[in-house]
């Protein structure tokens, strides 16, 4: 039904593209207001790389962002920022996932072991994988962590991580932000690709996140914001009326160019810095424009 509109979008990256790389800006407040551009990440293009790689495999875009992305793998280990940066568990996991095609490669399970070795006290899984950084907790980083964790058959490691995560779930505190994600759709969008490939939550447990994405569903304004409960809303096998309701009111925002509005989508954890781009705001809505 929107293959039109997602073949501008997938146009629209074409054009942001520099060798795979994609343009992000930072901002001192979250409406991105006075932006400046970022220095070069590769968060993005993991981002951009899982949407496009699953819908347009052969396309030459796909194929430059995915050398692009392989390009900056250190042994498994990736950094947010294309520059000497310490590693951090989320764009590690995630980043391996998308390279791996979501299948557990030997060569990868020394540093998926690190990842999930490196815990609090509580034994959970803690962000920085290397040193330069005051160590911290995040529930979406812990989120893809777990994911990556499931795909080497580890899950049982990381009991208490999942632990973790359930009650960031059910008492709420997903509403409030992580200390990286300020969007709590970010976590609903993270956890249900979780659950889709790996289950871990109970019956009640999935029920109070099958609520929570109708809830975001039904009350989300903004572009990505609607994007990630719409793909959240498919992967938990909603009620396909809302969603597919949502999904013309995304369409709808979509902009001349292609694009979607930019919008901030993470920050710093412990300084102001917003981060977001019209690329990430593109690839979020092209993934929840899917039949």
């Amino acid at each position: 039904m929107y293959a039109n509109v997602n073949k501008k979008g997938v146009a629209f990256l074409e054009s942001q593209s520099q060798g795979g790389m994609f343009p992000c800006y930072i901002s001192n407040s979250v409406d991105m207001a006075e932006c400046q551009l970022s220095p070069p990440d590769v968060a993005s293009s993991i981002i951009v790389l899982d949407v496009l790689e699953r819908q347009h495999p052969a396309h030459l875009l796909v194929q430059d962002v995915r050398q692009y992305v392989e390009k900056r793998d250190r042994d498994g280990l990736f950094s947010y920022f294309d520059y000497p940066y310490p590693a951090d568990a989320d764009d590690t996991a995630v980043g391996m996932m998308v390279v791996s095609g979501g299948k557990p490669e030997s060569r990868y399970t020394t540093t998926a072991k690190r990842v999930i070795g490196n815990t609090d006290e509580d034994g959970i899984i803690q962000v920085w994988l290397e040193t330069g950084h005051d160590q911290s907790l995040d529930a979406v980083v812990a989120v893809n962590a777990v994911r990556m964790a499931c795909m080497f058959g580890l899950k049982g490691e990381v009991e208490p991580t999942i632990e973790h995560i359930i009650a960031h779930l059910v008492g709420g505190r997903y509403l409030n932000g992580t200390r990286y994600y300020h969007l709590p759709g970010m976590f609903l969008y993270f956890l249900s690709k979780l659950v889709c490939d790996y289950g871990v939550l109970s019956s009640r447990e999935l029920g109070v996140l099958e609520d929570a994405t109708a809830k975001g569903l039904r009350e989300s304004e903004k572009p990505v914001e609607i994007a990630l409960h719409i793909t959240a809303a498919r992967l938990l096998s909603l009620s396909k009326s809302p969603w597919t309701a949502r999904q013309a009111t995304l369409a709808a925002m979509q902009q001349s160019d292609g694009s979607w509005p930019m919008e901030s989508l993470w920050h710093f954890g412990s300084q102001s810095g917003y981060f977001g781009s019209e690329s990430l705001s593109t690839a979020f809505a092209i993934e929840a424009l899917l039949s």
